[in-house]
């Protein structure tokens, strides 16, 4: 007999990565657009684990059917070189004061 009741119950796991950055956390004049889209990415990512995180699904007797497990992490992997790196380095000290942090 294959009822509901006998099947064993099911787990499927799941896993979200974004990219962020360390602009998340810390603004920087001009990058006002960047900063608050990397921010919203973190904070994205933090409600996405909290609204999903771990749940556990039953049948109408309360018998366990299924798990869910969703894993949630925002990466923010430090200076990677990109067209805005290289924009960055480029650009004049009076306009960006933290250009030797990016050009280390």
């Amino acid at each position: 007999e294959n009822s509901a009741s006998s099947q064993q119950p099911t787990t499927t796991t799941a896993t979200l990565i974004n990219i962020s950055s360390g602009a998340a956390v810390k603004g920087y004049a001009g990058w006002g657009s960047y900063c608050s889209s990397k921010g919203a990415v973190d904070r994205l990512t933090e409600c996405a684990f909290l609204e999903e995180g771990q749940q556990q699904h039953d049948d109408s007797n309360n018998n366990p059917r299924s798990s869910s497990f969703f894993r949630a992490y925002s990466i923010a992997p430090g200076v990677v070189e990109t067209d805005m790196q290289v924009t960055i380095r480029n650009s004049n000290r009076n306009d960006f004061p933290m250009l030797d942090k990016f050009l280390q």
